[in-house]
C-alpha cells in the first residue's frame, strides 16, 4: 500500500487534476502533480477491463477500507467490494495523462539507486526524506563499477558511492531533489531501467512501479566544478579525527535546542569542545576523539547548527550510526571546512563538506 498512498498524495498535491487512473486491462494506477508523475501496480483484485479516472479523495478513502476484496470497473462508475459491504465510486472526466518512457539509459538495482539517493538529501529523525533536501538537484553516474551520487547547496557538498562490478558505465544523469525524495520513498522491486526521452524526461522503472519527472534544467555542467572543489578541499585537510557521530549531533541538537544558530568547534585536553552563540544558555560541552592523525589541534572554528545537524543525520543514517571521521582543511586563513566521511568498511562511502561560518 505504499507506493498506492504516495501515488494519492501526488494525485492531491495536483490542483489542476486531482485524480488518479486506474487501467484496469494493465492492472495498475497511476497520478502526476505536473512535474512528477508515478504508476504503481495495484494492490486490490481488479475486474473488468479498460481505463478510467477517480477523484484521489475517493481513491483515499478506498485505500483506507478494511480488506478489499474486489475493485470492478461498471458501465455507471467502480464498484469497491469489502467486509462490510459494497460502494460505488463516482468517475471524473478529467483524465490524467500517461508518461511516455524513452530510450535506455542505465540499469542498476533500485535498491542501491535507493541508498545513494537518500545519502545525498537531507533526511528527518524518523529516516524520512525532509522537505527541505540539500540540493536542487542530484547528479547520479556510473564509472569503472561506482555508483555516484554528488550534490551541493553552495554551503555543503555530498559525494555518495556505490561500489557494484557488474554495473555499465553511464553519462551524468540529473535527478530533481522531488525525485528523488519520491524514488527513495517507494516500494520497488528487482532492477531499475533508466531510460529518457528525446523531450528530457528521465524515468525509472522497476518490476512493480514507474516513475518519471518532468524535463529539469539544472546544469549537468556544474558537476565538475563540484567534483574539482571537493577534492581541492579533501586533499588539503591536515586534521583527521575519528569521533563518536552521535555525540556529536546530540551536542549540536542541545544547541539547535537553545536557539543557537551557530556551532563553534575547538579542541582542548583531547575533547572536541561543542559551544555556542545561544542567548539562552551558555553551552560548553565535549565529544571524545576516538583517534587522531596531525599534530595541529582542532581550531576555534564556527558552523551553522542547522547545517551540521542534517549533515550528521545523512552520515548517521547512512551507515547506521557510530564513529564518523572528521576532517578539517583550511579554506581561508584560520577557518577551516568540516569534512566528514562514513566509516561503514563496505561497499558504500559518504563524504560531506559543510562550510564554516565567518564570525569576523
Amino acid at each position: 500500500m505504499k507506493n498506492v498512498n504516495k501515488i494519492i498524495s501526488l494525485a492531491t498535491s495536483n490542483k489542476i487534476t486531482p485524480n488518479v487512473g486506474v487501467d484496469f486491462t494493465s492492472n495498475k494506477i497511476y497520478a502526476s502533480n505536473g512535474a512528477l508523475y508515478l504508476e504503481a501496480i495495484c494492490p486490490f483484485d481488479m475486474k473488468g477491463k479498460g481505463e478510467t479516472f477517480l477523484p484521489a479523495k475517493a481513491m483515499g478513502a478506498v485505500a483506507k477500507m478494511r480488506n478489499v476484496k474486489s475493485f470492478s470497473l461498471t458501465k455507471t462508475g467502480v464498484s469497491v467490494k469489502g467486509d462490510l459491504g459494497t460502494t460505488k465510486l463516482n468517475l471524473t472526466d478529467k483524465p490524467v495523462p500517461k508518461r511516455a518512457v524513452g530510450e535506455e539509459v542505465a540499469k542498476m538495482p533500485f535498491e542501491a539507486l535507493q541508498t545513494v539517493l537518500k545519502g545525498a538529501v537531507d533526511t528527518t529523525e524518523e529516516g524520512s526524506v525532509s522537505s527541505t533536501a540539500l540540493t536542487s538537484g542530484v547528479f547520479v553516474s556510473v564509472k569503472d563499477g561506482l555508483l555516484k551520487a554528488i550534490s551541493t547547496d553552495g554551503k555543503r557538498m555530498s559525494r555518495v558511492q556505490m561500489k557494484n562490478e557488474e554495473l555499465k558505465d553511464c553519462d551524468v544523469l540529473t535527478f530533481p531533489v522531488a525525485f528523488a525524495q519520491l524514488l527513495t520513498s517507494l516500494n520497488g522491486i528487482g532492477e531499475a531501467v533508466l531510460s529518457r526521452t528525446k523531450e528530457g524526461v528521465l524515468c525509472v522503472t522497476c518490476e512493480n512501479v514507474m516513475a518519471s519527472c518532468a524535463k529539469q534544467d539544472i546544469e549537468a555542467k556544474a558537476l565538475k566544478n563540484v567534483i574539482s572543489s571537493m577534492d581541492s578541499l579533501v586533499d588539503k585537510a591536515n586534521i583527521r579525527l575519528s569521533i563518536d557521530g552521535e555525540e556529536l549531533l546530540e551536542a549540536v541538537q542541545s544547541v539547535m535546542n537553545f536557539d543557537g544558530k551557530m556551532v563553534i568547534l575547538s579542541e582542548k585536553d583531547k575533547m572536541l569542545k561543542v559551544s555556542s552563540d545561544s542567548q539562552l544558555s551558555e553551552i560548553d560541552l565535549n565529544v571524545n576523539i576516538s583517534t587522531r592523525k596531525g599534530d595541529k589541534e582542532v581550531p576555534k572554528v564556527a558552523y551553522s547548527a542547522e547545517y551540521l545537524a542534517r549533515t550528521l543525520k545523512n552520515v548517521l543514517a547512512l551507515q547506521e550510526g557510530g564513529d564518523v571521521i572528521l576532517r578539517l582543511s583550511e579554506y581561508y586563513k584560520n577557518s577551516f571546512v568540516a569534512n566528514f566521511e562514513t566509516v561503514t568498511g563496505g561497499d558504500v562511502k559518504g563524504e560531506y563538506l559543510v562550510l564554516p561560518i565567518n564570525t569576523k
